[in-house]
């Protein structure tokens, strides 16, 4: 069965999320016809599953991997850097060219000061699976709600509510959330992880992100969530794991495993099925017309297409 077969067996199975008073639900236009678009750019990459992407522009763009693997975008290739690790880093946070974070496994931290990649002491051993940082702080979370941050120059533990598995951080106009297993949000309140979990809602969410186009949170079974205020779930994806999520302006894009891509404007989603059907695990948007996608057995993906004439988004 082919995989354009599948998605729309998944999307006639898709049940719809969980509501109540504190989410409120955004429908698409069943009716849209499927929208074709040129192929998206495959990037050249040293071999390596990578998990996570992110950039400060079109010309520090880094992703991370197995095996340690970091490799940095110089505006006409990604070259490997040494990393000075053989654990896998499965997230990263990209402020300026002179300044990173990424996060991996066993309590991995690495800090990039602009000329090499230093491994930070951290108090913990846990797997480490997302990264976020400022000119001024920083923040990892992992598993069963492990939580660090940098603080006068040394990594400490941050006291948590949350005993689940993070697996993504990000800002947002309302400050630094982690999200993660059973719906779990957790906002970064005085120092600590507040647990704000999504009512009604009890799958994992793996992806964060805040850009031009708003705050979204994105997980299993094609969960899709707008935060304004309150969560706003918009339905119409596939049943997929959805592992990345980018939002640099009118256009929202999600991935996920299984070479699930798609964009979604106005309320329709619209998937691109020349993609190579391996898993998806991270996403990255500088722009509207700089999108970057990562994922299982060395793929990098750089976008979107331009969509076709025929049949092509306007």
């Amino acid at each position: 069965m082919t995989r354009r077969a599948r998605i729309a067996i998944s999307l006639l199975a898709t049940c719809a999320v969980g509501c109540d008073d504190g989410i409120r639900s955004l429908l698409p236009d069943a009716a849209s016809p499927e929208v074709k678009a040129r192929t998206w750019e495959q990037v050249p990459a040293p071999a390596a599953n990578y998990f996570g992407v992110s950039g400060s522009g079109p010309n520090d763009i880094v992703v991370v991997g197995s095996g340690g693997m970091i490799a940095r975008w110089n505006g006409s290739a990604l070259v490997a850097e040494d990393s000075g690790t053989d654990r896998d880093l499965y997230g990263v946070h990209v402020v300026s060219p002179t300044r990173a974070i990424a996060a991996g496994a066993q309590g991995t931290v690495l800090e990039w000061n602009g000329t090499r990649w230093v491994t930070a002491s951290v108090p913990t051993t846990q797997h480490l699976r997302a990264a976020w940082a400022s000119e001024s702080e920083a923040l990892v979370v992992g598993e069963v709600g492990t939580a660090l941050a940098k603080k006068d120059g040394a990594w400490q533990a941050v006291s948590s509510e949350i005993a689940v598995d993070l697996l993504a951080v990000s800002n947002s106009p309302d400050g630094v959330f982690a999200v993660g297993a059973l719906g779990m949000v957790g906002w970064y309140e005085g120092g600590r992880l507040v647990r704000r979990p999504v009512r009604g809602f009890n799958k994992t969410l793996a992806a964060a992100t805040t850009g031009a186009g708003g705050t979204y949170i994105a997980g299993l079974d094609g969960s899709l969530f707008r935060h304004d205020g309150s969560f706003t779930v918009i339905e119409g994806l596939p049943s997929v794991f959805v592992r990345g999520v980018a939002a640099p302006g009118e256009d929202v894009y999600v991935a996920g495993w299984d070479g699930f891509l798609a964009k979604i404007r106005g309320g329709k989603v619209s998937t691109y099925d020349t993609v190579p059907e391996r898993w998806l695990s991270g996403m990255h948007a500088n722009g509207p017309s700089d999108v970057w996608v990562v994922g299982a057995s060395g793929l990098v993906l750089h976008g979107p297409p331009q969509a076709l004439a025929d049949g092509g988004l306007q």
